[in-house]
């Protein structure tokens, strides 16, 4: 098994929990699906909510934190594939 690219990686699951938030926050918006798990996500996210300013800054939190967690799983990954 080969080593991951941990920037590479980082980034790309910023991105796609980026994404999710975005798309969360926009389907409560327009539907009311998800809505719990959209107010659960607000009370740990500041600014994160069911508007488009809210889908924004969900997005800005999922690349950060998705970011972070990406970076921590390929670290912790090459580190036991050695």
């Amino acid at each position: 098994m080969g080593k991951l690219n941990v920037k590479g990686f980082a980034l790309a699951f910023g991105i796609i929990t980026g994404i999710w938030m975005f798309a969360l926050a926009l389907l409560s918006l327009w539907s009311g699906w998800g809505r719990e798990l959209v107010f659960l996500y607000s009370s740990l996210f500041l600014g994160y909510g069911t508007s488009i300013g809210g889908a924004i800054i969900g997005f800005v939190w999922g690349v950060i934190y998705g970011g972070i967690f990406g970076f921590l799983i390929a670290w912790l990954y090459n580190a036991f594939v050695k």
